[in-house]
């Protein structure tokens, strides 16, 4: 069942249109937001609306590649140079020939890492590794970033070549705070999700219009998985909560400090 994207602004409007139109054209995709604004939800849409569905989809942490990890598991071939360079290893782009894969916190990858993977992108294979059977990959990348990668490029923060490579389409998710008309429709779903799913809370009441009005005038610094977490807290509370400033004091986040 492909994960609905909830919402009637304009901003959502134009990211469902967007994602209609350039999710079968196989280019690679950047999507770009702040924490929690639902970055994998598009990431979910873009493939089940592409010609790859149902063929390999993997997702990799960039924030948690270490370097024996990404020998490991990025690199497909021994590029040691030796004579047996020609060995081909298990890795991650052979196995998902033909699928998706999906670079999650591409702005966190290491400057090494980012030079690294550059080749297999390019999909050049003089590039790759020079190999006595050279073997061509046929991957459609997704990636997504909360921080401006056009900036870090200009720091030189990250490589130009690889934003440019990744970048093809970019898809840039508003921040709840600035679509707070998606907010009731959010709490909605959510409720009736979750209650449902919790303890059998299905006859639950949704949350009265006071605590609605709460809910649209707050700020959401975590976005809709901050959004997410309160609407558990209050099934769980069985709406005892006075007000949002109650559910939001007993769990406080640092919200910085998410990926």
């Amino acid at each position: 069942m492909i994960p609905p994207i909830i919402g009637k602004s304009r901003a959502i409007r134009n990211i469902k249109t967007l994602i209609s139109r350039v999710a079968p054209t196989g280019e690679n995709i950047l999507i770009h937001g702040e924490t929690g604004v639902g970055k994998d939800l598009v990431a979910q849409n873009l493939y089940h609306q592409s010609r790859r569905v149902g063929k390999p989809f993997v997702k990799v942490n960039c924030a948690g590649l270490t370097d024996s990890l990404f020998e490991s598991e990025i690199s497909c071939f021994d590029q040691t140079g030796t004579k047996d360079a020609s060995k081909k290893k298990s890795g991650l782009f052979e196995k998902i020939n033909g699928g998706i894969l999906y670079l999650d916190n591409i702005d966190l990858l290491s400057s090494a890492h980012q030079s690294k993977i550059l080749p297999f992108l390019k999909n050049d294979e003089k590039a790759i590794i020079e190999l006595k059977t050279p073997i061509q990959t046929n991957i459609c990348v997704f990636s997504s970033a909360r921080q401006n990668l056009e900036k870090m490029v200009k720091e030189d923060k990250f490589n130009p070549s690889l934003y440019f490579r990744l970048s093809t389409v970019r898809i840039d998710i508003a921040p709840l705070r600035d679509r707070p008309e998606d907010i009731p429709l959010l709490i909605d779903y959510y409720f009736k999700k979750y209650a449902s799913a919790y303890n059998g809370h299905n006859a639950m009441a949704l949350p009265d219009s006071r605590m609605v009005d709460e809910l649209c005038a707050y700020h959401w610094p975590g976005n809709v998985r901050e959004l997410q977490n309160l609407i558990k807290r209050i099934i769980f509370s069985e709406n005892t909560a006075k007000n949002i400033s109650d559910l939001i004091d007993n769990s406080k986040v640092g919200y910085e400090n998410l990926v």
